[in-house]
């Protein structure tokens, strides 16, 4: 069962509160139904609750007496129903987390398989698994996280060097280091329905200033961009050359013993994939030695 098809329903009776989490079917049975016979009433119920969905925090009312009242809402994704569950959405602390007369078989089951604690159990963190998960960020696309943040990506200094502002504050962060990630029950996997994706970074740097006009987003593209990754790549050639080299040089060298020079020799191929220089310069300026991330053309361009 998805998370998002599990509804969340808060009834108050005499103040006290209780907390049930269903399929649709159920909450209409229990909570609907029961509630009244009149058709029209019960279709106008069906309509809020749907809507619920649409909504950010909108929750649909039924109101059976001055003392009882219910409220509910489709939940939105495994933070809000870890927020329902811990009790983040009452008024007052229900004795239980979940009523599980209530509550519906299968959604009790993703609860467990989340490994959200509830009514005294302490739950199980490692019943989830975080995979990270190859994806070509695109400027403009809106990414989550994992606290229920989202973020928009302005612009892209490098595959993981992201410029992101967040969509509802509206405050910047460089994310250095982003990537994506999948978090799933492990007994589900990857790919699977209450599979939740999300980005997290290495580090992350706010820039200064109040107003976005207060910000050097020149300087910080200097310092997190492409520009500055690929002249750690050309400083990376020149080690792996002035290396070669070296090693080249002690494979030809008729003053050491045999031994040496084959040792010399096996460590290029080992290394470099070739004894032959111009093999070597070949694979240098075509990039293919240069780590992972940015790369330069023959003439030390961004490519």
């Amino acid at each position: 069962m998805k998370i998002s098809d599990m509804i969340m329903v808060i009834e108050n009776r005499k103040g006290t509160e209780s907390n049930s989490l269903c399929s649709f079917e159920d909450y209409l049975s229990e909570f609907v139904f029961k509630t009244t016979e009149d058709q029209k009433v019960r279709a106008e119920l069906i309509g809020e609750i749907m809507q619920s969905k649409y909504e950010k925090n909108g929750w649909s009312e039924i109101y059976t007496a001055a003392n009882h009242t219910i409220h509910a809402r489709y939940c939105k994704d495994l933070n809000d129903l870890q927020a329902f569950v811990l009790g983040c959405y009452n008024d007052t602390r229900p004795e239980l987390n979940l009523n599980v007369f209530h509550s519906s078989i299968e959604c009790l089951g993703v609860v467990e398989s989340m490994g959200i604690p509830y009514n005294g159990s302490k739950g199980d963190l490692r019943a989830l698994h975080y995979e990270k998960v190859k994806r070509e960020f695109v400027e403009g696309e809106v990414l989550s996280n994992f606290n229920g943040r989202q973020y928009r990506v302005l612009e892209k200094y490098s595959d993981d060097n992201l410029l992101l502002q967040d969509v509802e504050s509206g405050s910047f962060v460089v994310g250095e280091g982003t990537a994506f990630y999948a978090k799933y029950p492990k007994a589900e996997g990857i790919g699977s329905e209450n599979c939740v994706y999300g980005i997290e970074w290495q580090s992350g740097i706010y820039p200064g200033g109040a107003k976005p006009s207060e910000i050097n987003f020149k300087q910080i593209r200097q310092e997190y961009g492409a520009v500055k990754e690929a002249e750690k790549n050309k400083s990376y050639r020149e080690e792996l050359t002035e290396k070669f080299d070296e090693l080249y040089r002690i494979s030809r060298d008729v003053k050491l013993t045999e031994t040496v020079c084959e040792a010399a020799k096996e460590a290029l191929y080992d290394e470099f994939g070739t004894a032959r220089r111009n093999i070597f310069m070949d694979k240098l300026e075509k990039g293919q030695y240069d780590r992972p991330g940015i790369t330069l053309n023959p003439e030390g361009y961004v490519r």
